[in-house]
């Protein structure tokens, strides 16, 4: 009984040490180059996140079709039983994006969606990237996040914020 409760003494200071206080430097977001109907749905959605994406090298992906969505869940449900779900998606109103950050060596890295910019000639999507910030598993992991966004006609970019704070 001695040793349980040593354990959830240590258990405890271990959670405190490593939780850590997000501070954000970057300037709130001033476009309002939005249509009227963009302006009344959000900015994104999330659709799933995870640490196990068995997608090796980093990459984001537009993803515009039924069916590339469904090649995108076969390769996250690979190693899964049983799998996610694919969610219905309109893609006349809608654009899944998934973001892919590629093999790490442990646990304690996540990706996903900061903010998005709807501007005149292109749709930025401002990504960033969280590394473990103390003890972590020893683990291989390839983070994710897949999201929707409303249709556009601009050209979708991405831009890390993970190396501009």
């Amino acid at each position: 009984m001695r040793i349980f409760t040593y354990l959830i003494i240590a258990l405890f200071f271990i959670n405190i040490s490593c939780k850590s206080k997000k501070e954000s430097t970057k300037k709130p977001s001033t476009s309002i180059d939005m249509t009227k109907e963009q302006l009344f749905l959000p900015k994104h959605t999330k659709i799933l996140e995870g640490s196990h994406s068995n997608v090796t090298k980093e990459a984001y992906q537009i993803i515009t079709s039924k069916e590339a969505l469904q090649e995108v869940y076969a390769i996250i449900n690979k190693t899964r039983r049983p799998g996610y779900s694919i969610p219905k998606i309109d893609f006349s109103k809608e654009t899944v994006i998934g973001l892919f950050m590629g093999s790490k060596t442990s646990g304690g890295y996540a990706i996903s969606i900061d903010h998005i910019d709807f501007k005149p000639d292109e749709t930025l999507v401002n990504i960033v990237k969280k590394k473990p910030s103390c003890m972590a598993t020893s683990v291989m992991t390839q983070p994710f996040y897949i999201a929707k966004i409303p249709k556009t006609d601009t050209k979708i970019v991405f831009a890390d914020l993970s190396n501009s704070h």
